[in-house]
């Protein structure tokens, strides 16, 4: 047994005041010792504890927020044949130096070295102790369990996460507090009644998938594992559960230990951002470093006419184009932990391997960056086929249109508002003997084929009618050589969104048609003129045959 040092009786200095268990001193104890980093605490003269600090109280699980605690409860001195209360039966000591006491931690007596003084009223006699403890386990140089030993139970108490022990049949052997607040289910009922996948119900439990199985199995830690838990009402619960293996002093398994985090928060916040992601009409990709696909949206299932479970953890390098991969190859390479790169370019992507038709061509977005350790390439596919497509389809259409309007016989010419030029064929050139390049685009060149009252009177003209258009009217143009060249002229306002941007004038060359009507109205006095002669021959001779009957007759 530990002797016990005693100093010589002498007067200790006077703490607060006559009794340590007024609201003044225990004030005085609460400012001094309240943070201090080893345990104390302090009795009265009835040798009853009236305060102990923050890590006393973690230590004991006790506090006098109801009473004052007798020292034996908590605080008692190992002698042959058991254990005596301190402090009693020695009025005549002020001072204990360095004896070894057992201290009450949650249950269990561990032994501590005890340093005590007497805190003494006027009468010179004490009025109580106040005492200070260190630890004698094998981490502070003595015997017996450690101070963490003592304090495991508040750890445990207060840990911050859910977490449970099982033995190797994976039975419950115990839960904390924040497990039974999660799951709804206390502890007394489940430790040494239920199993670790009754109590989660989880779609890992009782397959090869099982965290704390898979501890076991690799004599590992296993982090990070992401699964859905049911509580006690069948609600699911997203959690994240990290496990290692509890082992004996012969490092054999004995058991496993199993940690959760409840990532409902996250697992909500990333729920609606792949909802976002998903009715967007753009293909996304997410790769790893590994070339693995981390993620696909449906979309870019469409795209590359695959499943999605089939993109999701395969090599990218299966179904992208070689092209793609090493250009996002060489953006990779510029890749500095704090700059992301970011390049948008054209690509095209076949959609299956199977399947014998054309590529489809993209608007693709890359960027790469490094999150955390690892490198990432995010991927945006926006699919351009069909405007392609439909710009094709117009550019035959206006090709066609072209066509037609240049190989028309009659004379188109187009001007915008202002007059300018926009559009002069090959019927316009040969009727007018301009070319294009000398009219389109020059200002004022209408001014050159016509006189300056004929497109305002035209304009005019166009707005009085509803449809603003001019039907076939004649007029009279001026080709380069200053002839006068009568033509058949329609015109008709162009209008955007109910705006006039444009006119459009259709004519055709009278003169050819001007030049046959003269030669048949010429060739119509001609055949008139012979029809009078005729008649006048008819004539003589009829009078001839009237005069030559009498005649005959004599």
């Amino acid at each position: 047994m530990d002797s016990e040092p005693v100093a010589e009786s002498r007067e200790g200095p006077r703490i607060a005041s006559e009794d340590p268990g007024t609201e003044e001193s225990l004030l005085f104890f609460r400012d001094f010792f309240g943070e201090f980093p080893e345990p104390v605490f302090v009795t009265d003269s009835l040798f009853r504890i009236v305060f102990l600090n923050k890590l006393a109280q973690s230590l004991t699980g006790r506090n006098v927020d109801s009473g004052p605690i007798p020292v034996s409860e908590i605080l008692q001195k190992d002698v042959d044949g058991g254990r005596i209360p301190l402090f009693q039966n020695l009025p005549d000591r002020a001072v204990l130096d360095h004896i070894t006491v057992k201290l009450n931690c949650r249950g269990r007596w561990r032994p501590f070295s005890l340093s005590a003084q007497a805190a003494v009223g006027k009468a010179k006699a004490p009025r109580g102790y106040v005492a200070m403890l260190r630890d004698v386990s094998p981490g502070g140089n003595g015997e017996g369990p450690g101070l963490f030993e003592c304090m495991f139970p508040s750890i445990i108490d207060h840990f911050p996460m859910p977490f449970l022990t099982v033995d190797t049949d994976l039975n419950v052997t115990f839960m904390n507090r924040q497990l039974e607040h999660l799951t709804g289910y206390r502890a007394a009922e489940v430790v040494n009644k239920m199993s670790c996948a009754e109590l989660f119900r989880a779609a890992q439990c009782g397959t090869p998938d099982c965290t704390v199985r898979q501890a076991m199995r690799s004599k590992s830690s296993v982090s990070g594992v992401r699964k859905i838990i049911l509580d006690r009402e069948g609600r699911r619960i997203p959690v994240s559960a990290h496990a290692t293996i509890i082992t004996d002093s012969e490092q054999r398994v004995i058991g496993g230990f199993v940690a959760l985090r409840d990532i409902t928060p996250v697992s909500e916040a990333e729920e609606k951002i792949r909802m976002l992601i998903d009715i967007t009409q753009e293909g996304i990709l997410m790769i790893e470093e590994d070339h693995r696909v981390a993620y696909a949206n449906a979309q870019m299932a469409e795209i590359l006419d695959r499943p999605r479970e089939e993109i999701i953890g395969k090599d990218v390098r299966s179904f992208l184009p070689a092209q793609l991969l090493n250009i996002t190859r060489d953006l990779a390479a510029q890749v500095d932990p704090e700059h992301p790169k970011l390049l948008r370019f054209c690509s095209t992507i076949q959609s299956s391997e199977t399947l014998q038709q054309e590529f489809r061509a993209f608007e693709t977005c890359v960027v790469v960056s490094r999150v955390g350790k690892t490198m990432v390439t995010g991927m945006y596919f926006h699919d351009l086929t069909k405007h392609i497509e439909i710009e094709r389809q117009l550019f035959n259409t206006n090709s066609f249109l072209h066509s037609i309007i240049m190989g028309s016989a009659d004379g188109i010419v187009v001007a915008g508002i202002d007059g300018t030029v926009m559009m002069f064929n090959e019927a316009a050139e040969r009727i007018l003997g301009y070319r294009a390049d000398e009219v389109i685009g020059i200002p004022h060149a209408l001014a050159k084929v016509c006189s300056p009252e004929m497109p305002r009177e035209i304009m005019r003209r166009m707005r009085n009618d509803k449809d603003g258009k001019l039907t076939s009217t004649r007029v009279k143009l001026i080709s380069k050589d200053g002839e006068e060249i009568p033509v058949s002229f329609s015109a008709a306002i162009i209008k955007k969104e109910g705006r006039e941007i444009a006119s459009v004038g259709v004519f055709s060359d009278l003169r050819e048609r001007l030049r046959i009507r003269r030669e048949l109205e010429e060739a119509k006095m001609q055949l008139m003129q012979a029809e009078k002669i005729a008649s006048i021959g008819r004539l003589a001779a009829g009078v001839a045959h009237e005069i030559n009957n009498p005649l005959a007759g004599i």
